[in-house]
């Protein structure tokens, strides 16, 4: 008997009965809950409450309702009776089997999180009680309240009061075979809760969109002042075209970070959790503080750092690039900001014709041809060129 109120007899029972929860079952696999005593047939049983098991969807690991019941004999390892959710009620109020009752990545510290080794002994413990409990159960089915209350207490700590009621419910709750009655509020409640989740996922996407652009913001400014703090004093020494070259970098990692919403989903989706998100936005920042670096050394090391000509083009267009920044800066075009534009744009021309490489004039063309749309298009941050990206997170105007 002593073997039925160990662990590893639950993970037996999971791996033996989830099959008989299948057609009603999400997830792949089931998990058995600590048992509570029930009369049934005028005597006293183990009833195991059964869950999906969780999984995660949109970085949520929901726990919801209970699919079913284990009833067992509470001195030998016999079954009863399993009572699948599709044949039989015990919480009639309690429709919805899709609602989430808490989560694992919100509230690590309640089961089923099996990762957490506080967790695992704290479930442990509690069966111990709960041993100590049946042994003092007489003939009569009468039990040690003292033991029992110590019992639930201990099992109370590993789930949310909200879902703690089921535990209640199934000590006294009358189990009843599914009616029409019941099935037509469970209808009900799945054709309520398919509104709600279109309306929550609509919610959640504006949410993570505005949570995005604010992480954008604040990594660009992090980035900004590391550059500033860190690469600047060196920087403003060196040849014109190491600095082009540096912002052209520095540009494609802002690009990355306004066009690979994915990779950067940890660090601000409104469904991770805080720990993970702060987590995830320190990995990320020593990880651009690295790569800051060495784009900075990689520029250095440029062989058209030390071209005449290369440096007198870089000086053209970074005077362009400082030209379009004031302008985005005050919000105003003079006559004297386009003509300094029109007029680096002539000297652009005079300058490239001196190049013999044809490789370096296609690359500096690209990079003029990136600012000419810049000026005299109308866009977004999104279409913004690289380089121009790369300058304003590079320069504190």
């Amino acid at each position: 008997m002593y073997s039925m109120y160990k662990y590893h007899d639950i993970l037996e029972l999971e791996s033996k009965h989830k099959k008989d929860f299948e057609k009603i079952n999400y997830s792949k696999n089931i998990v058995v809950l600590p048992p509570v005593l029930r009369k049934h047939g005028g005597k006293t049983t183990l009833a195991y409450l059964v869950i999906p098991e969780p999984i995660t969807i949109d970085n949520r690991t929901a726990v919801t309702r209970p699919i079913g019941i284990l009833l067992r004999h509470k001195k030998s390892r016999g079954l009863i009776k399993v009572l699948t959710a599709d044949k039989y009620e015990f919480v009639p109020d309690r429709n919805d089997f899709e609602r989430e009752y808490y989560t694992l990545e919100e509230h690590p510290e309640y089961w089923p999180n099996r990762e957490s080794n506080e967790n695992e002994e704290a479930f442990r413990l509690a069966l111990e009680e709960l041993y100590r409990t049946v042994c003092t159960i007489n003939i009569f089915g009468s039990f040690d309240d003292q033991y029992y209350a110590k019992y639930k207490n201990k099992i109370k700590e590993l789930f949310p009061p909200q879902f703690f009621y089921f535990f209640d419910a199934l000590e006294s709750n009358p189990i009843e075979p599914v009616g029409n009655e019941i099935l037509e509020r469970r209808a009900k409640a799945r054709s309520e809760h398919a509104q709600k989740t279109i309306l929550r996922q609509k919610q959640t996407q504006a949410d993570n969109e505005e949570a995005r652009r604010q992480f954008i913001k604040e990594t660009e400014e992090d980035m900004q002042m590391f550059i500033r703090k860190d690469i600047a004093p060196s920087l403003k020494n060196k040849p014109a075209y190491v600095k082009l070259d540096f912002y052209a970098h520095i540009g494609k990692m802002v690009k990355s970070l306004e066009l690979d919403e994915q990779v950067y989903f940890n660090c601000y989706g409104v469904t991770v959790t805080d720990k993970t998100k702060e987590t995830s936005r320190q990995q990320l920042f020593e990880s651009l503080k690295v790569n800051l670096v060495k784009t900075y050394s990689k520029s250095c090391g440029r062989e058209l750092a030390t071209d005449e000509t290369a440096n007198t083009v870089s000086a053209l267009l970074i005077k362009m690039l400082h030209t379009m920044a004031i302008q985005e800066h005050t919000g105003k075009v003079t006559s004297k900001t386009k003509d300094d534009v029109m007029g680096f744009m002539e000297s652009f021309k005079t300058e490239t014709a001196k190049f013999t490489d044809d490789e370096t004039v296609q690359e500096f063309q690209g990079y003029y041809d990136e600012l000419y749309r810049d000026y005299f298009d109308t866009r977004t941050k999104n279409d913004m060129s690289e380089l121009y990206l790369g300058y304003m997170v590079s320069n504190i105007m």
